[in-house]
């Protein structure tokens, strides 16, 4: 799931608003900070816990 939203991520709003001319309106900034968020958020809970992952 984490590659399929960064993958939407990159080719739905990264590419198009990468161009130096690019503009956006208000709504369509909190909507790309929305899927960000999405983004952060399934990579937070595909990773282990760090009591996992810890060594003594």
């Amino acid at each position: 799931m984490v590659w399929e939203t960064l993958k939407q991520l990159k080719d739905q709003h990264r590419n198009p608003l990468a161009h130096p001319n690019v503009t956006v309106s208000l709504e369509e900034a909190i909507g790309v900070i929305g899927v960000a968020y999405d983004v952060i958020h399934e990579m937070l809970r595909a990773m282990p816990d760090a009591s996992e992952t810890a060594t003594d």
